[in-house]
């Protein structure tokens, strides 16, 4: 696929997720990443479909790679990853003190 595709993928994730068809938001995003895997908003919107579908090992990898993209920028797009990060590790945790949390 055409790099110049990767917007059309990002776009149509992006209405999968106003729709709430997150596995299909996943799945565009997904593709979008393979594209242009250095675009933050893709690895965020990626992470953030992930967490939302319970896949929270993946989602932390992408919101993981968006952090890398913005760190230390201190803007309102790294605070925004940075908490979706924050989300997605609290899911990872079991609070129950036994350990990592059993998968969803």
């Amino acid at each position: 696929l055409s790099p110049a595709l990767a917007p059309a993928w990002f776009n149509l994730g992006l209405m999968r997720h106003a729709l709430g068809e997150q596995s299909a938001a996943a799945y565009a995003f997904i593709q979008a990443a393979a594209l242009q895997p250095s675009k933050v908003e893709v690895q965020h919107s990626l992470g953030v479909a992930q967490e939302l579908l319970g896949r929270v090992p993946d989602a932390l990898v992408a919101l993981g790679a968006a952090h890398r993209l913005v760190a230390g920028s201190g803007g309102a797009t790294e605070r925004g990853v940075l908490a979706s990060l924050f989300r997605a590790t609290q899911a990872a945790c079991d609070w129950r003190g036994r350990g990592p949390a059993p998968p969803r």
